[in-house]
């Protein structure tokens, strides 16, 4: 059963009246249909999720590294290996061994990456042969 909470008057106690949802993720609630008021149906509340890192979220004492910059310049222009976000991603899961795979056109370039991988994060580095497609 249910109450009406929100015709209590504020000298009233709502937590007399209403007992805590069974869990954290379902919170009771009244839905209201197209035929008409449905009363005492549950609604899923989810656990906020964390969300996932995108490029604005990369400290600017990882994008504004000159060491780092300088290294990136051995690097072709037209391509976009997104250096600044793979060592944010690898310093955040603190991992210690990363696997680097390329397209067969870019696997000439896996070599520089691994060295600014290894330098700038301590993780080894390893290249895979097979290539992707």
């Amino acid at each position: 059963l249910m109450c009406d909470c929100a015709s209590l008057d504020s000298s009233s106690s709502a937590a007399k009246c209403c007992p805590p949802p069974a869990s954290p993720s379902v919170v009771a609630s009244e839905a209201s249909g197209a035929a008409g008021s449905v009363s005492g149906s549950l609604t899923v509340v989810k656990a906020p999720i964390r969300s996932r890192i995108s490029a604005k979220q990369v400290p600017s004492e990882i994008l504004e590294n000159a060491e780092l910059n300088m290294w990136m310049t051995a690097l072709p222009t037209n391509y976009n290996f997104e250096i600044h976000k793979t060592i944010w991603r690898i310093k955040q899961a603190d991992a210690k061994c990363v696997a680097l795979q390329f397209p067969e056109g870019l696997l000439l370039f896996a070599v520089p990456i691994s060295d600014v991988v290894t330098k700038f994060t301590g993780a080894r580095t390893v290249i895979l042969g097979d290539v992707t497609y």
